[in-house]
């Protein structure tokens, strides 16, 4: 796949984590590389992609240190357990903000 200025390549890397202040929510943590250069700012991304980034914030990353994207975990705990939802229905209810869609 070739890119061009109006459509660069994207590479998008997620990785799922529990949160360290409470071991049943879980995290999910994104990059996005364009043209093999990290976007590590919400509004960077929001003016690339034109999403809504309301639930992603930016971090360091617990293991490597290095900026990353997340989805903000606030709300999860709360809305995992009114809607008894599995991990995997809230990647899939979540991972919308972060662009990974799943059926």
């Amino acid at each position: 796949m070739k890119s061009t200025p109006e459509y660069p390549l994207l590479q998008w890397v997620y990785e799922v984590r529990m949160w360290d202040a409470d071991p049943d929510v879980p995290v999910l943590f994104f990059t996005v590389y364009i043209e093999d250069e990290s976007v590590s700012r919400v509004a960077g991304l929001k003016d690339l992609l034109g999403i809504v980034t309301a639930d992603v914030s930016v971090c360091e990353h617990p293991k490597s240190g290095l900026p990353i994207m997340y989805i903000h975990p606030c709300n999860t705990k709360k809305w995992m357990t009114e809607t008894q939802a599995s991990i995997w229905l809230w990647l899939v209810h979540f991972g919308r903000s972060a662009n990974l869609f799943l059926d």
